[in-house]
């Protein structure tokens, strides 16, 4: 399936170093750019979904988990909100509506773990992220920019299913493809700081110029891609088709009625 996004990788970064000399303080890179860092410049309707809100995010009502299109430089995401982005772009419906689910879908761009350094440790993780964020104390989300997006809906769940099959990350309730993912600008409503306020997200690591293909990515995450539907289609048209040829060469020349080699179906055997 074709797409008609043009992906122009957008590597700045406002990072700043600090007084160590191993450690860069990501604090001003803004949602916009991180954004921009994963999905380039975005041209036709297709849209990266954000979520923006205040308070707990396990206590609002659900209407508030629909989102909107991110649409650069124009879409507001407040410090003082729990930010969220897809990692997919979604087509608007008929109607002109976006909505983070897998008939939307356009294209993956990245993918995420989550709750790494708590249900996930860091040894499990090979590759250098694109990104790291944490969403808590010593909690983090970490990404990893595909070089180039998926636009099979279902490679693309096949990809992710198999990181959530493999522990890295939890299920998303629309489906792997429509997964958002803590923005760095942002607080968390449900855990609070040292001093008792409202955690604020930080950005730790960014690398938007690091990007890896799905194998990369497979073999860094020591994950297994499984089958998808149409894949054991296709083995069990061939696995008929070895039988139909076996079959054939057990009869001999003799035995061959004319048109034999048209059958189609054959009884067990």
């Amino acid at each position: 399936m074709m797409t008609n996004i043009s992906v122009l990788p957008n590597f700045k970064t406002s990072g700043n170093k600090t007084d160590k000399t191993d450690e860069t303080d990501f604090l001003a890179v803004s949602n916009d750019e991180f954004i921009k860092g994963i999905f380039g410049n975005i041209v036709g309707s297709e849209r990266p979904i954000v979520v923006s809100f205040p308070g707990d995010p396990s206590k609002v009502r659900p209407g508030l988990w629909f989102g909107k299109p991110w649409i650069a430089d124009k879409t507001p995401l407040a410090d003082k909100n729990n930010n969220y982005t897809s990692f997919a772009t979604f087509k608007p419906d008929d109607e002109g509506k976006y909505r983070r689910q897998k008939k939307q879908f356009a294209a993956l761009y990245a993918v995420m773990l989550d709750d790494v350094g708590v249900k996930v440790d860091f040894d499990r993780i090979t590759l250098v992220p694109s990104w790291k964020i944490e969403t808590s104390s010593g909690n983090f989300q970490v990404g990893f920019i595909l070089d180039e997006p998926i636009t099979d809906p279902a490679k693309a769940d096949n990809l992710l299913n198999s990181i959530i099959d493999a522990g890295l990350c939890d299920p998303g309730s629309n489906g792997a493809c429509a997964r958002i993912g803590r923005l760095p600008v942002a607080i968390n409503g449900k855990h609070k700081n040292a001093d008792g306020c409202l955690w604020h997200c930080q950005l730790k690591e960014w690398n938007p110029e690091l990007r890896y293909s799905v194998q990369e990515i497979v073999d860094g995450l020591q994950i297994e891609l499984k089958e998808s539907s149409q894949q054991r289609r296709d083995k069990g048209r061939k696995t008929v088709n070895n039988l139909i040829r076996i079959k054939m060469m057990s009869i001999s020349p003799s035995r061959r009625k004319p048109g034999y080699h048209r059958i189609k179906k054959l009884r067990p055997v």
